[in-house]
């Protein structure tokens, strides 16, 4: 078809096996089968001038200006990882991370249990500071409705012991060093600070249920009230 590339699913898997780190590309798999063998249709990328109608061929038409392999794969990468970022109500995507201690902690292991896991830019800034400070100070209510709090960042262990041990926080912290975490949930992007634009964690936080389901999702987090607000909200369901 001129004007057309078409991805087959043969094409779409060599070259997630080339770009992809091995685990990454395994997760990318799983979620392109999901989708049950669409109709390579779904997977055009038009680069013809004309009227684009599907959200998805407007951006690819932006994207792609020519038929180069590399940009046919970044495409795909936008769309794949549209489809893997969490939505309300979906069930919330599995990880195991180590803690301030060096401890690993897996989100399976808590199934059956509330879990509050919120993301955090930086240990000890003065944005993140209050919002551990505010949940420590809360920490005896979220512990009598029986709810599990993990923060997440990109920091180190070792940054994240010196931080628990500053304030004395309560709860666990989990280090993503690698990034991974924060890109499954979506939580990693652009960011600006005086007019500089940068990528870094997206302060949200994500409220699951027993079954494993998001229930809640923060996003643009207040600091200061984020910790009210949730226990507020898991008082509400708990009860509904």
């Amino acid at each position: 078809m001129r004007g057309s590339i078409l991805l087959d699913s043969s094409s779409r898997n060599e070259i997630i096996a080339e770009k992809f780190e091995k685990e990454k590309g395994r997760r990318l798999t799983r979620s392109l089968d999901s989708l049950k063998a669409p109709s390579t249709a779904f997977f055009e990328i038009s680069i013809r001038s004309g009227p684009v109608h599907s959200p998805i061929q407007r951006s690819s038409s932006r994207a792609i200006k020519s038929s180069s392999r590399l940009k046919m794969y970044h495409a795909i990468m936008i769309l794949s990882e549209s489809i893997m970022t969490p939505k309300l109500h979906s069930s919330a995507p599995l990880f195991a991370l180590p803690d301030q201690n060096g401890k690993e902690h897996s989100l399976a292991d808590h199934k059956g249990k509330w879990v509050l896991l919120y993301f955090y830019p930086k240990d000890d800034t003065p944005g993140c500071t209050k919002e551990a400070c505010a949940i420590r100070d809360s920490f005896p209510d979220f512990k009598k409705l029986k709810i599990v709090v993990f923060g997440v960042s990109i920091d180190s262990v070792d940054s994240h012991k010196k931080f628990e041990e500053k304030y004395e926080l309560p709860f666990t912290l989990l280090s993503d060093h690698k990034k991974e975490v924060v890109k499954k949930y979506g939580v990693w992007g652009k960011k600006k600070l005086m007019g500089h634009e940068y990528e870094g964690t997206l302060r949200t936080s994500f409220l699951i249920d027993p079954a494993g389901k998001i229930a809640k999702i923060y996003e643009d987090v207040n600091p200061v009230t984020h910790a009210a607000e949730v226990l507020a909200d898991l008082k509400d369901l708990q009860h509904s």
